[in-house]
């Protein structure tokens, strides 16, 4: 390949090359070095497109400086991209000298960060423009600056690890040489034992070693799952995301001073929801800072969802909502696709109801996230439609310690434990099955689970039969419930009824037991219920049900003895 000519400009800067065969050679060197590190260094940045020397219709020549350790620079010619040219006035090579040891001398050859700005395009407050097309034409020429993921590892490869010892290798290796010598002078049935349990030894530490790693390297990655999300999630969506929780929320965040963690005040969705959040790394104090609320749609049990209005700075109105996942779903005509706004066509709504059933299978409580911009002008009410959805949430309602083992206790005395919730119906089940509510299979004429909608459409005949069947009941309102429990005390049953909510309070007042919390429970709760559980805890009412059969029993003997 023919270098171009230089023009006297470039002679000027960069003084003339000798044309001896030494310093050619010297200069074809110079070439091959800086285009082989070139092409390395993209590739190795995941860079798609690779240096083509030659192949463009316009070369450009640059002046590349090479130092080595026994030669004062050479200024040679290559052949790059024009975008190397017109569009940046810096080339890769030079970015990745000032980044090495020594760097230092480089930046203040393009006059320190100030001059390095003008030359990326970049502007020292707001930083590069931003656009797709801006993005593009800088991994095109710089690459794309991408960690790789490192390869999982499996049990497997922790063997290996805690195999590789040397003290355990030297063990077992004396052990061996010990029981041949063992074998060799004594008979095979008596030189055995205490080497074989030195080895024996040795593999089971081995054993417990990449076991106790495997179960560390698990829980890292939980903890490290959701930064990983976080960093494949678009900054507009992360922003968008936090500010609708942060806004649209009871609860709080609180930075207490030295210390790390955060403390989460709210209900328990609530506290989830906003633990999300934190880990998306939301500033809390600071989004509600920036922007003023103005309305408030509070949340209740039949909508099953609760919108804020919220003022921004540059004169616009957002609107937040978050409720129920499908209903939150049937609101949206719109959702996020990284940095874009997608049509929410038949086919992306049957996928986020998939992904929801299957969330709800495994036992998560779905909630959704969606906004929606308005001018300031053009504000209306809240509104509930032609939402934007951001996000859908699984929040996971772990069973409590001897829950299963309280509700055993239960069904052996004879009391039915029974379901009543506000949740979908396959999270309920999941839940239940988990607890141990539900046994067996649903399709057991003892196990039914029910729609609340479902059972209240029904006759009260029908109800009334049905209702000494039911185990699981989902998205159940406090009429829904009330309904229930009619039904059980005309079937002449004793019903005993917990709540902590004021939903809970006309069924609690209707039961012929009622068990309020004693710590998440309201005041009203408080006062319509028999009995407070103050540990807000299922196995207290195995005590409860214990103590009074105890009474029971005492007042039967004194009238037999009276």
């Amino acid at each position: 390949m023919k270098s171009p000519q230089r023009s006297s400009d470039d002679m000027e800067a960069g003084g003339d090359v000798p044309k001896s065969r030494n310093h050619s050679r010297r200069r074809g060197r110079g070439i091959f070095v800086a285009v082989d590190a070139s092409i390395r260094f993209k590739s190795a940045m995941g860079c798609e497109k690779e240096i083509e020397l030659g192949s463009h219709d316009q070369p450009t020549a640059t002046d590349v400086a090479l130092s080595q350790s026994e030669e004062q620079p050479v200024q040679v010619e290559i052949e790059l991209p024009a975008s190397y040219q017109d569009e940046f006035g810096i080339r890769l090579e030079e970015l990745v000298s000032i980044s090495r040891d020594g760097g230092l001398s480089v930046l203040k050859r393009f006059d320190g960060v100030s001059g390095l700005s003008p030359l990326l395009h970049t502007d020292l407050d707001k930083g590069i423009c931003g656009s797709h097309e801006d993005i593009r034409r800088r991994r095109n020429t710089f690459g794309s600056n991408e960690y790789p993921l490192k390869k999982e590892r499996n049990f497997w490869m922790f063997l290996w690890e805690a195999s590789r010892s040397f003290t355990l290798i030297v063990l077992v290796l004396a052990a061996l040489a010990s029981l041949l010598l063992q074998i060799k002078t004594k008979t095979i049935s008596h030189g055995w034992y205490d080497e074989a349990g030195i080895i024996v030894a040795v593999i089971l530490v081995i054993f417990v070693t990449a076991i106790s790693n495997y179960n560390q390297s698990l829980q890292f990655e939980k903890t490290h799952n959701l930064d990983t999300i976080a960093a494949e999630l678009s900054p507009l969506l992360i922003s968008l995301i936090t500010e609708g929780i942060a806004l649209n929320t009871n609860g709080s965040v609180y930075h207490p001073e030295g210390q790390s963690e955060p403390e989460v005040f709210g209900s328990a969705t609530e506290r989830a929801i906003l633990n999300f959040g934190v880990k998306l790394g939301m500033n809390f104090d600071e989004i509600k800072s920036k922007s003023t609320i103005f309305s408030v749609s509070p949340f209740n049990s039949r909508r099953k969802r609760r919108g804020v209005a919220v003022q921004l700075h540059d004169s616009q109105v957002r609107v937040h909502w978050k409720g129920a996942a499908k209903t939150i779903l049937a609101s949206c005509q719109w959702y996020m696709d990284k940095d874009n706004i997608a049509a929410m066509d038949q086919e992306r709504i049957f996928h986020f109801e998939k992904i929801i059933d299957e969330m709800s299978k495994e036992g998560l409580r779905c909630a959704a996230l969606a906004y929606r911009t308005f001018t300031d002008e053009a504000f209306p009410d809240i509104p509930e439609s032609n939402l934007v959805l951001l996000a859908i949430i699984g929040i996971k309602d772990s069973c409590r310690p001897g829950i299963s083992r309280a509700i055993q206790q239960c069904r052996n005395a004879g009391v039915k434990v029974c379901m009543v919730t506000g949740d979908d119906l396959l999270t309920a089940k999941a839940i239940a099955m988990q607890c141990g509510i539900l046994r067996g299979t649903l399709d057991e004429p003892a196990n039914t689970a029910i729609l609340a909608s479902e059972f209240a459409s029904m006759s009260e005949a029908d109800r009334e039969e049905i209702a000494e069947n039911i185990v699981v009941m989902g998205r159940s309102s406090p009429d829904e419930n009330l309904l229930l429990l009619e039904a059980l005390r005309k079937k002449g049953h004793v019903v005993s009824a917990t709540g902590k909510g004021i939903r809970d309070a006309p069924s609690l007042r209707q039961a012929n037991i009622s068990l309020a919390m004693g710590i998440g429970g309201t005041a009203i709760v408080k006062e319509c219920s028999d009995i407070i559980i103050l540990e807000d805890n299922f196995t207290s009412i195995v005590k409860v049900s214990e103590i009074s059969r105890i009474n029971v029993v005492d007042i039967i003997f004194e009238n037999d003895c009276n």
